[in-house]
Order: structure tokens, then C-alpha cells, then sequence
């Protein structure tokens, strides 16, 4: 992740200790580069750790659709 804001090492340590809060930051994430590989990872693995299935599934897709390399 990059172009400014927080860190990509620093959001993937929040995400693990606080997945609730660190959900609005990789939404601003998201929001700067839609089709990031890394940034819906991470939004995949934080949807996981909230229950949020749908989210999950989301993520997945957007990095199987624009990532077809990736096999997660």
C-alpha cells in the first residue's frame, strides 16, 4: 500500500490487534486504489476476523477478478 495515509505495515498491526478499527482505514485505502492486491487482502482477513462474510467474499472477488495470478 502506498501513496500517503497510514502505513501498509503499520494498518496490517492494527488490523490484528483492532479489526473494528482499523476497518475506516482500509476503506480510505480502498478508496484511493479500488483494485489494490494488497488493501483487499487485508480487507478480506479483517472481514474474516469480524464475521462479515459478505465482505470477505468481496475482497476475494475484486482480487480474483483484477489479480487473476493470485490463487487465495
Amino acid at each position: 500500500m502506498t501513496g500517503g495515509g497510514v502505513g501498509g505495515m503499520k494498518l496490517a498491526s492494527m488490523a490484528k490487534k483492532d479489526p473494528a478499527g482499523a476497518l475506516p482505514l482500509i476503506e480510505k485505502e480502498l478508496e484511493k486504489d479500488p483494485l489494490s492486491e494488497s488493501s483487499n487482502d487485508l480487507l478480506f482477513d479483517i472481514a474474516i476476523k469480524l464475521e462479515l462474510p459478505e465482505t470477505a467474499a468481496f475482497a476475494l472477488e475484486t482480487i480474483r477478478k483484477h489479480h487473476p495470478e493470485c490463487i487465495k
